[in-house]
């Protein structure tokens, strides 16, 4: 990893070769110093898995980039978010950056989890890999069973009954996935 001083310098040098406007070189300036501290960022040259630079004919592989491309996201937007390190989809992002409450942060988490592992080719996704995540961010309590009830008809069809319930999300729900991780993944690189 590089250090503070090296990413700030890096960072300054990226908003000069961007000619940005003077009233948006501080947001740009954030924006590239955290990108760069960032892990898998597209910034990091030094990440063989970071996504190719602009005008390449090099394409982003893996998990992340099948979730990219079927949100319609750029691959950093979704290295920020999901986490792919142990094999199994869950979430990079800090619980603080969820909505408050048990029921909205897991609302958003079952529709991330569904779309990452619909994108990554699993049709329907297990209740049990959603509520495993939700219980990770610490937004599991008695209504799990209501969250993906009201997924149900919002995005998403729901099938089976206790544990054996699956999820499958449509094109809205898709969408919705879609406007979840962009917004978590503008939180994270601003903060």
């Amino acid at each position: 990893m590089t250090s503070i001083a090296d990413d700030l310098k890096a960072a300054a040098e990226d908003v000069k070769e961007a000619c940005l406007p003077e009233s948006l070189q501080p947001a740009g300036f954030t924006i590239a110093f955290w990108s760069r501290r960032h892990a898998g960022s597209p910034l990091d040259k030094s990440n063989p898995q970071a996504a190719p630079e602009v005008g390449s004919d090099k394409k982003p592989e893996g998990q992340a980039a099948q979730i990219a491309t079927r949100l319609k996201l750029e691959h950093h937007e979704v290295e920020n978010v999901f986490d792919f390190s142990d094999g199994d989809l869950s979430l990079l992002v800090s619980p603080r950056f969820l909505d408050t409450g048990n029921r909205a942060g897991a609302t958003q988490i079952a529709y991330l989890i569904a779309a990452g592992r619909q994108a990554c080719g699993e049709e329907w996704t297990e209740a049990t890999a959603i509520r495993e995540v939700v219980k990770e961010r610490g937004r599991l309590d008695g209504n799990f069973n209501v969250v993906l009830g009201n997924l149900d008809g919002n995005g998403a069809s729901v099938k089976g009954v206790g544990r054996d319930r699956k999820v499958k999300l449509n094109a809205v729900g898709i969408e919705k996935a879609a406007e979840i991780t962009r917004a978590l993944a503008a939180k994270v690189v601003t903060s």
